[in-house]
């Protein structure tokens, strides 16, 4: 008997052993979950964040080559602009007329002078 006994007390060593074994998982597997919540939380907040820097950046540099484009577009209608007034000059001023303007331009610099 006392070897049945034994291997009673045995059995319910291990099955005690067992249970917080199975306590100490389910434990360890809820923390686990937990931390993993966790994580996905922070993951989903630094997938926003990297979000709305790009939309930013993005934004910024529309604006940027807009400016840009813009810029680009003054410059060569202020050319053109040019080339049409001296188109128009060239048609309407005549030989008396240039000649008139550069005497009057030089008497103004002996003038000054």
């Amino acid at each position: 008997m006392a070897a049945k006994e034994e291997a009673e007390r045995k059995l319910a060593e291990h099955s005690a052993r067992l249970e917080k074994a199975a306590g100490e998982i389910q434990e360890i597997s809820d923390m686990i979950r937990a931390q993993g919540l966790v994580e996905k939380e922070k993951i989903i907040e630094e997938a926003r964040r990297a979000a709305e820097k790009m939309k930013e950046d993005s934004k910024a540099r529309m604006d940027q080559e807009f400016k840009k484009t813009l810029n680009q577009l003054r410059t060569e209608a202020a050319g053109l602009s040019i080339e049409i007034a001296e188109e128009i000059l060239k048609k309407s001023i005549k030989e008396k007329d240039h000649e008139n303007m550069v005497n009057d331009f030089l008497n103004r610099m002996v003038s000054q002078n």
